[in-house]
């Protein structure tokens, strides 16, 4: 590969090589492209958005330099890309050579002189309206050394055209596009610009995923359908059967214990006509109107039916099921995430056409089949694209609320029971499934019923079913023929029939639709899928409909369009405080390990959002970040790249860094948690964790511009007009600040802590030290504690390093950490004398944290404290002592009675001691205190106390008699390494 550098500034302004490109087209053909986008139809709204993306065609380029097989792929959202030698911007372009051409449009928002520079390892050339903004194609397509090149440009939508290409084999292929306006700082060219006209007529009937952006049925959006629907699952299809290379088919549910699960009379609906159940649904009808095929649709309907699981889910009887609050129930629903991806029971399904509705669900399952679903998305479906919100370990109470909600939902007119049909259709259709087959001399020796089901078995084994799904061990008797090399010619047969014959499938498929399929199936026999990551990425954000929560440069999706129909915005708060962040451009915002890590549900950058990122099938995400890196043009090499900045930095940088991230300085940490110590009000992301999550240029570029990439952030522009917030640091300088923050932010959890001024009005014992120092006895603080201990927390210090978070509202023990005690007020001074100007923050490391979602007392008749409403509360005092401190409050157990509870903790050498001490004046039943999600040692109460533990983390107490009081005293271990681990409970019980 050849390549040409040239000095350039890097953007942290230190002298780096640049790659430079090399371009591939002759002018002549880019010209003739460009001449239709130039022209306005005469009907065509001049100020029309069009749609997001460019349209992208890619073909395969043949050693004569012509070009082979040719695709067109209307999802590239940026004219960027980062390939291995061996990828290929498409499956059907085998890797190698090949060439890349771009169409659409670009928005300038600002008219001027733009200069566009270039970073790539294959020939570019670009065009944008009248002029070549770049071109590094010699004569005969050699390559040569292009300069960045400054055009004219007005305001408004001006054509773009843009051609790479590839042609070395060996070489990566890389490409990515900066532009800068006159006076202003360089950009990559975003997402936002770029789009395509919005076509003339949508294709009828054409899903959202596959809709054309032209009139003409193409390549992609057939092989789309192909692979949604699953046909290599039945016949051989190049490029796309495992056969030739391709990944296993994605298995649709599990057939066996289905009777269990579902009624049978859902099941009858379902199979008669998929699609009139749910809209979208991939799954064929495959049974006709004749009698024949009815007494099939009945015979497989009894035999599904008749499926029972071994491990069966049982459900509880009606009358024991607890109704949720419906209206709190949705309102979670829509916090967590479902309306992204459903509409809920009461909604007009009508308006959201590309959700799947939850409506009716009782008619078809029952809670306890619907809670295992929800908790465990692939128990019964193996390739689900529902993910993992894991409430069974985080929100288990409302998972049952959930699955109780909506397996109470019913229709007005109950499903009607299948009836079979009458006459002789059953041995007649007996007769022909089993004319050469043993099982045909035994129908008289069957009751009816078992008729039925054994020919439903037949039924299904014959009509394909288990070609997608899997049912024991046993094999599909459907044998379809190849579709390799059909042509035109078999449009009409078939699966590709308007109107199809058994054994065929009907899909219900358009003639757009069908012409599309046809042309993704004129693969040659022998081709291969070739490794194509930015396309497997496209792929895989649509599969798991990533684009329902995140903007993905497309607009919103569907949950930032329908969360606040759910949850009204509190004081202070944006759409952005509800909804995810945006995907757009996320590639060169974060390293690729990063993205993977929160795909994976291993990392969670805003831990505070109601909002969760859920888990995925490893099969459905593999690779996912990569793939979006690459997406952005970025290459995987860049990760090392970014780990080895952090060593070029100076002492004198990180020092400097570390005023300006202070209250002094660019005031960050106003907003922004840092080395695990959380901000007030709206929380930001932890400072300390952003090298080496995301890249240095995007933190250069979004400190200097931020309502670039997120318009109406909060984030202040703290360089406006090429001037510091703070200039008394490095002359104002913003590149030099911005390189000091990111030295000083790349220490991470070991760099030292702002240094700020304490508030005029703090309590700081032993001088003018802000920090709280237990000396020879505990110390007793109160204040705001966010994410700790809430609006009144109410914190304890003690000589032996070990501290306690109590929150005085809910009268529960929250945290305990270790180290340095804590600081209050000053650090996070918004100036507004709310409670957030003496937060009370905690110094050292956290340790230990309650469970946040249930209280830690209930009263009888639940069977943990997740089944009960909290307790009133009243809290009373909290005391230290020379050797001893806590908190005293007391719980209203029923109407007028109530419970005096003393908390008494105690620093051990292994952990801390927590001693409860239990009084009442009346007689009260009995109570559980629910420990979960803690690692405890063992418990030592006085005599007759503590009843058996229901499980681990739970401990019963007694009924209380007349003047009764009682003690439970618990020890707490502190987890090897600061890492928590749940271990067994060893109770003990004295006599």
């Amino acid at each position: 590969m050849r390549r040409f550098f040239a000095p350039t500034v890097s953007p942290l302004g230190n002298p780096t090589p640049l790659r430079r490109t090399f371009a591939l087209l002759p002018l002549v053909l880019l010209a003739c492209l460009a001449a239709p986008l130039a022209a306005q139809d005469d009907e065509e709204d001049e100020d029309d958005p069009g749609l997001p993306g460019l349209m992208a065609t890619h073909a395969q380029l043949l050693s004569t330099g012509r070009d082979g097989l040719t695709v067109v792929d209307t999802a590239p959202q940026r004219l960027a890309l980062s390939l291995a030698s061996d990828e290929s911007p498409h499956p059907a372009i085998p890797a190698g050579r090949f060439r890349t051409i771009y169409m659409g449009r670009l928005f300038v928002q600002r008219a001027g002189k733009y200069t566009f520079r270039v970073e790539t390892t294959g020939g570019f050339q670009l065009d944008v309206g009248p002029h070549q903004a770049f071109n590094n194609v010699g004569p005969e397509g050699s390559e040569r050394p292009a300069a960045p090149t400054t055009v004219e440009l007005k305001y408004g939508f001006v054509p773009l055209v843009a051609t790479y290409t590839k042609r070395e084999p060996t070489d990566a292929a890389e490409l990515r596009v900066f532009w800068q306006r006159e006076g202003e700082a360089e950009f990559a060219l975003p997402i936002g610009v770029l789009s395509r006209e919005r076509p003339k007529a949508a294709a009828k009937g054409m899903p959202p995923a596959v809709a054309p952006s032209t009139q003409e049925p193409t390549f992609e959006q057939g092989r789309r359908l192909v692979a949604d629907h699953r046909c290599a699952a039945c016949h051989e299809v190049a490029g796309l059967s495992s056969a030739a290379g391709a990944a296993p088919v994605p298995r649709a549910a599990l057939l066996p214990g289905i009777g269990d699960r579902i009624s049978e009379a859902w099941i009858h609906r379902w199979l008669a006509n998929p699609k009139a159940v749910r809209r979208l649904a991939t799954m064929p009808d495959l049974f006709g109107d004749t009698p024949e095929e009815q007494a099939d649709l009945y015979a497989a309907t009894k035999y599904l039916g008749s499926l029972k699981d071994k491990k069966k889910v049982v459900a509880k009887p009606a009358a024991e099921v607890e109704r949720p609050d419906a209206a709190a129930v949705r309102k979670s629903m829509a916090s967590v995430g479902c309306v992204a991806c459903h509409t809920l029971p009461g909604e007009d399904a009508a308006k959201f056409p590309d959700l799947r509705p939850l409506t009716n669900l009782g008619d078809k399952t029952t809670a306890a089949v619907l809670e295992k679903r929800i908790a465990e998305p692939r128990a019964y479906h193996p390739s689900s694209r529902m993910p993992d919100f894991e409430l069974d370990k985080e929100q288990p109470k409302l998972l049952r609320d959930i699955a109780a909600y909506l397996a109470d939902q019913h229709a007005t007119e109950a499903l009607p029971t299948p009836q079979a049909p009458a006459g002789d259709l059953l041995e007649q259709r007996w007769n022909t499934l089993f004319a050469d087959d043993s099982v045909r001399g035994k129908f008289e020796q069957m009751a009816e019923d078992e008729r039925w089901r054994v020919l439903g078995s037949r039924v299904v084994e014959t009509r394909g079913c288990l070609n997608c799904h899997d049912l024991d061990k046993r094999t599909t008797r459907l044998k379809a023929p190849s579709l390799v090399g059909v042509g035109d010619a078999k449009v009409g047969l078939g699966c590709l029939n308007a109107a199809p014959q058994t054994p065929a499938a009907s899909y219900s498929f358009d003639d757009g639709q069908r012409v599309a399929v046809v042309k993704a199936l004129q693969l040659p026999a022998e081709q291969k899928p070739a490794k194509a990551p930015l396309y497997t990425a496209q792929r895989q954000l649509q599969q798991n409909q990533c684009t329902s929560c995140h903007n993905s440069g497309g607009g919103e999706g569907a949950f930032a369009k329908r969360i606040l129909s759910f949850v009204p915005l509190g004081t202070d708060q944006t759409l952005h405080d509800l909804a995810p962040p945006n995907l757009a451009g996320i590639g060169e915002k974060l390293t690729a390990k990063t993205m993977q890590s929160v795909i994976d549900g291993k990392t969670r950058a805003r831990p505070w959002m109601a909002l969760r990122m859920p888990h995925f099938g490893e099969e459905t995400i593999k690779g996912l970040g990569t793939g979006l890196a690459a997406l952005d043009g970025i290459s995987p090499e860049t990760d090392a790249d970014e780990a080895n900045l952090a060593a070029t930095m100076s002492d004198e940088d990180i020092e400097i860094g570390r005023q300006l991230v202070g209250r002094t300085g660019l005031n960050c940490v106003s907003c922004h948690d840092i080395r695990g110590i959380p901000s007030i009000g709206v929380r930001g992301p932890d400072l300390a964790r952003v090298p080496g999550r995301v890249r240095q240029e995007w933190f250069r570029n979004w400190l200097l511009d931020p309502q670039r990439f997120a318009p109406g952030t909060r984030m202040p522009t703290v360089f406006f007009g090429g001037k510091s917030a703070a200039p008394q640091y490095l002359d104002g300088d913003p590149e030099r600040q911005i390189a000091a923050l990111w030295a000083y932010l790349s220490q991470g959890s070991k760099m030292e802590l702002p240094s700020l001024a304490p508030p005029a009005n703090a309590i700081v014992p032993g001088g003018e030290n802000p920090r709280f120092t237990p000396t020879d006895r505990p110390l007793i603080a109160r204040g705001f504690m966010p994410g700790v201990a809430g609006l009144r927390g109410v914190a304890i210090g003690t000589p032996e390093k070990t501290h306690f978070a109590f929150d005085s509202e809910r009268c529960v023990l929250s945290a305990a950490w270790t180290g340095d005690f804590a600081e209050i007020g000053g650090w996070f001074d918004n100036g507004r004398g709310t409670p957030e100007d003496n937060a009370l923050k905690p110094l050292g490391k956290i340790v230990w944290r309650a469970p946040t979602d249930i209280p830690t007392i209930v009263a009888d008749g639940a069977q943990s404290a997740s089944d009960a409403p909290p307790l009133a509360a009243r809290f009373r005092s909290a005391w230290a002592e020379k050797n001893e401190a806590g908190f005293a409050y007391r719980l209203e157990v029923e109407p007028g009675k109530w419970l005096d509870v003393e908390e008494h903790l105690q620093p051990t050498e292994k952990g801390f001691r927590r001693k409860f001490v239990f009084r009442t004046d009346v007689e009260l039943p009995t109570l559980r205190m629910t420990l979960a999600d803690l690692e405890w040692t063992g418990i030592v109460v006085t005599p007759k106390a503590l009843g058996p533990a229901s499980k681990v983390g739970t401990i019963v107490v007694p009924p209380f008699l007349l003047g009764e009081s009682r003690e439970i005293v618990v020890d707490y271990d502190f987890p090897t390494g600061g890492r928590h681990a749940k271990s067994e409970a060893k109770t003990e019980e004295t006599k």
